[in-house]
C-alpha cells in the first residue's frame, strides 16, 4: 500500500466586510499631547485612516517612557473581542512596538497589568502600516478595549487609528500553533498528559488562556488568564516547547497570508454538550454513608475540586472488576489537583452507562469532583493514535508479521480489535481484541523498538 499524505494549509483572505465597533465611540487616554485638541483621545478611532503627523490626524499622548501610555475605547455593549487593528503614524512606529491589547467593563484609569490581556504584539514595528492583534477565545465578553505601551516602551505612545472586530461565530474556534515557542510565566496548572491534543482539550474544558506543550516531557502548562501577571507576555524560543492559543475563526484579516494552524479533529468540549451533567449517578459505596460524598456530586456541574466542601464524590470501598466495555486507562500517576481526559476506543458499540473505577491494585475510596461526557461529533470519522516506544504486555488475539504498520493497523480494523502493538524492526504486529479490557491493567509500557496503536474517534 502506497503512503498518501493530505497536508492541509489554510490560506485566510483578510478582507473587512464589518465597520469597526470602535469607530466613534467615546475614547480617553492618560495623556495627549499638550493638551491639544488635534491629538485629542478620539482622533483615534475617528475614522480617518491617514497615517501623518498632522492635526486630527492621529492620536498622541505625553508619558515618559514607563508611564501610563495608554489609551481606551468603550464599546458601550460587551462582545467576544476577536481582532484589534492598530494602525501607525509614519516616523512613529517605535512607539507602538510590543504594544499590549487589554480587555475590561470597568470605565475608568488603566492600572498596568490589572486588566484582562488579550494578547501582546509579538514582533517588531519598524515601517508604516497596520498591525492586528488576535484575542483568545477563550475569553468572556468585554466592552473596554485597551491599548497600552508596555512599560519598556519609548513613552509618548501615538498611533492614527485603531479598529476592533468582535467574533463573528463565538463557538468556532481553532487553536494556534506556535512551534518551538513557550511563554516564560507561571503556570496555573501542570500535569503529565499523552499528547498536545489531550493538553488543549484539558484547557477548553475549564477555558483557560494557553498552553505550553514539552513534547520531551510530554507535560502540559495551562494558563487559566493572565490578568495580574506582569508583562512582557513575549514568546520564548524554545525547542523542546509549542505553545498553543485559541483563536475565533475568522474571514477578517490584514493581508493575504499562509496561516499554519493546528486543528483538532472532533469538537472542543467548550462547543459540545457534556452529556453526563445532571444525569442519574450511583455508586458501589460512599464515605461513611455521607451525605457529602453521594455519587451525583460527579454530575451535578460544581467544578469545585476541594474535597471538604461537600461537592464532591467519595467511595468507601475496594470494588470488583466488572465485565463492562473499557473505554479506556488513564496511563500516568495523579499526584495533584486537575483535569484528566481519556479518548474511548472508537471500537466500541454505543452504549448507555459511563463507569469509573479504581485501578485493580488501588487500596479503594475512589473520589472525584465531577464527571464531563461527551459523544463522537461524527462517529464514522476515526483516526489511529500512535503511542511511540511502547507496547502493551498482555495476551494478545494473534500475531503475525507484515512489511508495514499499515497492514497491521487494517487487518485490525477487519477485526473492530481494540489496539495493536507494532515493532518497526522485526515487522511483529500484535492484535489486541480486549472490548471488556485486563484485570491486571490496560496500560502500555515503555519498551524501545515498539509503537502502540489505538484507535480513536476523530
Amino acid at each position: 500500500m502506497s503512503k498518501i499524505w493530505i497536508i492541509l494549509q489554510l490560506c485566510i483572505l483578510e478582507v473587512y466586510s464589518r465597520s469597526s465597533l470602535a469607530t466613534g465611540k467615546y475614547s480617553t487616554a492618560s495623556s495627549y499631547y499638550q493638551n491639544s485638541s488635534c491629538y485629542h483621545p478620539s482622533k483615534g478611532n475617528d475614522g480617518n485612516y491617514v497615517q501623518a503627523l498632522a492635526c486630527n490626524n492621529c492620536y498622541r499622548g505625553s508619558d515618559p517612557r514607563g508611564g501610563g501610555n495608554w489609551w481606551l475605547v468603550d464599546l458601550l455593549d460587551v462582545y467576544f473581542i476577536d481582532i484589534v487593528v492598530v494602525y501607525t503614524i509614519s516616523g512613529f512606529e517605535m512607539q507602538l512596538v510590543q504594544f499590549l491589547v487589554g480587555l475590561a467593563n470597568t470605565l475608568g484609569p488603566v492600572v498596568r497589568n490589572s486588566y484582562e490581556l488579550c494578547d501582546q504584539y509579538q514582533k517588531p514595528i519598524v515601517v508604516p502600516g497596520s498591525y492586528q492583534v488576535r484575542c483568545n477565545a477563550n475569553l468572556e465578553q468585554y466592552s473596554i478595549v485597551i491599548i497600552q505601551q508596555p512599560s519598556t516602551g519609548f513613552g509618548s505612545m501615538a498611533f492614527a487609528e485603531m479598529e476592533v472586530f468582535a467574533a463573528q461565530n463565538p463557538e468556532s474556534k481553532v487553536w494556534k500553533k506556535f512551534a518551538k515557542n513557550r511563554l516564560a510565566k507561571p503556570a496555573s496548572v501542570t500535569k503529565i498528559v499523552r499528547s498536545a491534543i489531550e493538553c488543549v482539550i484539558g484547557c477548553s474544558i475549564i477555558k483557560c488562556y494557553s498552553v505550553n506543550y514539552n513534547h520531551v516531557l510530554m507535560s502540559c502548562e495551562m494558563f487559566a488568564s493572565l490578568q495580574g501577571l506582569p508583562a512582557p507576555f513575549i514568546l520564548t524560543a524554545d525547542v523542546k516547547y509549542d505553545y498553543l492559543k485559541s483563536q475565533y475563526v475568522s474571514l477578517l484579516a490584514i493581508a493575504m497570508k499562509a496561516t499554519w494552524i493546528v486543528l483538532l479533529y472532533f469538537r472542543l468540549a467548550n462547543a459540545v454538550k457534556n452529556i453526563a451533567l445532571f444525569k442519574t449517578a450511583t455508586a458501589d459505596s460512599t464515605y461513611y454513608a455521607n451525605a457529602c460524598a453521594v455519587a451525583s456530586h460527579a454530575t451535578d456541574g460544581i467544578y469545585n475540586t476541594d474535597g471538604y466542601k461537600c461537592e464532591c464524590f467519595a467511595g468507601a470501598v475496594k470494588t470488583e472488576r466488572g465485565l463492562y466495555y473499557l473505554c479506556n486507562q488513564y496511563e500516568f500517576d495523579i499526584s495533584a489537583t486537575g483535569i484528566f481526559t481519556l479518548k474511548c476506543n472508537a471500537n466500541m458499540p454505543a452504549v448507555r452507562y459511563v463507569i469509573v473505577q479504581a485501578r485493580y491494585d488501588l487500596p479503594g475510596n475512589l473520589n472525584a469532583c465531577e464527571l464531563l461526557v461527551y459523544e463522537a461529533a461524527y462517529p464514522e470519522s476515526k483516526l489511529w493514535n500512535k503511542l511511540h516506544d511502547h507496547r502493551l504486555i498482555q495476551t494478545f488475539l494473534f500475531s503475525f508479521n507484515t512489511s508495514s504498520v499499515h497492514g497491521c493497523l487494517i487487518r485490525c480494523n477487519l477485526y473492530k480489535c481494540g489496539s495493536v502493538n507494532y515493532n518497526n524492526a522485526n515487522t511483529a504486529c500484535e492484535i489486541f481484541q480486549h472490548p471488556f479490557g485486563y484485570v491486571t491493567g490496560n496500560v502500555p509500557k515503555q519498551v524501545i523498538g515498539w509503537d502502540h496503536w489505538q484507535l480513536f474517534y476523530a
